[in-house]
């Protein structure tokens, strides 16, 4: 385990402070490097962050190789805290957020965590008990997302943007088939299967 000074990390714009933990893992050559990050991990930052250097990368025909040495070298995350281990280092109380970079496949993920272990004694409890639950998977490095909050929910969600269409106030987002009505404050107001349907319901909002 190495340290090196890290950046600090910011938020849409707005610079916090909420120590939202998470992990990157690099994925290559059957190799896996964990780089921990302390603050605003979740993935209305972190997702949005780690897409936008990606394309960065293939709008400037930058090797992605280059963003893998920025993420090793701990210049990407707010802590560079490494460890040359694997997947099976993930402590399910503290880390919660995950996202894997497989540098062979050029593909990546991203997962939040959930802790199973079930005791009565907080002093026994195994953190490296729990599982990973999916927010989206094998994202290909070229492809752009959109993250969203699901306020039923109550947590973010992301979807990989197929078709964009922009109206003054309005955005629809097409992904696998679905039409997503969004706002300018990237709010999501209606989705559906039918455009027609959605652009209605952006004319019924005054969007």
């Amino acid at each position: 385990e190495r340290k090196i000074s890290g950046q600090t990390c910011l938020s849409l714009g707005e610079e916090k402070k909420m120590s939202t933990r998470g992990v990157i893992i690099v994925k290559e050559n059957k190799k896996e490097t964990m780089i921990y990050n302390h603050s605003d991990s979740y993935p209305s930052n972190m997702m949005i962050k780690i897409n936008q250097r990606l394309l960065e990368c293939r709008k400037a025909n930058l090797n992605y190789l280059l963003y893998k040495e920025e993420i090793l070298s701990g210049r990407f995350t707010d802590t560079a805290i490494i460890t040359i281990n694997t997947i099976k280092e993930i402590d399910y109380l503290f880390h919660e957020y995950i996202y894997i970079l497989d540098f062979d496949k050029q593909t990546w993920s991203a997962y939040r965590t959930q802790f199973t272990e079930q005791g009565k004694d907080p002093k026994k409890l195994d953190n490296s008990k729990g599982k990973l639950i999916r927010i989206l998977l094998n994202i290909p490095f070229d492809k752009e997302i959109k993250v969203y909050e699901d306020e039923d929910l109550e947590e973010d969600k992301a979807i990989i943007v197929e078709e964009r269409e922009e109206g003054n106030s309005y955005e629809i987002i097409k992904s696998k088939n679905i039409y997503y009505l969004f706002n300018l404050s990237g709010e999501l107001i209606f989705k559906g299967k039918n455009k027609e349907e959605v652009i209605r319901e952006a004319v019924i909002k005054k969007l």
